[in-house]
C-alpha cells in the first residue's frame, strides 16, 4: 500500500469482536487488464495500521 492516492473519513467500526477505527483508501493496482484504481480499508488503532483489507470481500490485501 504505498502510493494511497486518497483517504476516505474514519470512522469507528467493530472488527473481529473488538472496536477499531477504520478508514478507505483509493490506490492503484496492476492486474493483466492493466492498472486501475481499487478501493480498500485500512484497520487503525493506537494511530497505526494494523491491516489491510479489501472494502467487498473483507480479504486481507497482499
Amino acid at each position: 500500500m504505498g502510493k494511497i492516492k486518497r483517504w476516505g473519513l474514519v470512522r469507528p467500526q467493530m472488527w473481529k469482536g473488538k472496536p477499531y477505527w477504520t478508514a478507505t483508501v483509493t490506490y492503484p493496482t496492476t492486474s493483466l487488464f492493466g492498472t486501475f484504481d481499487t478501493e480498500g480499508m485500512a484497520i487503525i488503532s493506537g494511530n497505526r495500521v494494523l491491516e489491510w483489507r479489501y472494502t467487498g470481500s473483507g480479504e486481507e490485501i497482499p
